[in-house]
């Protein structure tokens, strides 16, 4: 965990560097007719994907939901994506 934490300053340093391609994205996003994004994630990706909830909800304005992997690779649901943003995050 300290290993983990030590590396924040990097992080923060390469997310400033890439502004450019985050304003691309906003636009790009802002422009297609998607209605609501879906984050997959699970353990410590989750604050990851709360972070980017928080930012495509306050940045791009759409709503975002986080869903479970496991209730398509588990128990075999047929989700309806029609429109979705579908952003799965992992290690």
């Amino acid at each position: 965990m300290r290993s983990e934490i030590n590396e924040i300053p990097a992080v923060f340093t390469r997310l400033l560097e890439a502004s450019e391609t985050f304003t691309s994205v906003q636009k790009l996003l802002a422009t297609q007719s998607i209605k609501s994004a879906l984050i997959l994630a699970r353990g410590t990706s989750d604050n990851a994907a709360h972070f980017l909830k928080y930012l495509i909800e306050t940045q791009v304005g759409i709503p975002v939901g986080l869903t479970s992997p496991s209730s398509v690779t588990i128990y075999n649901t047929d989700l309806h994506f029609e429109d979705v943003l579908v952003v799965a995050i992992s290690q």
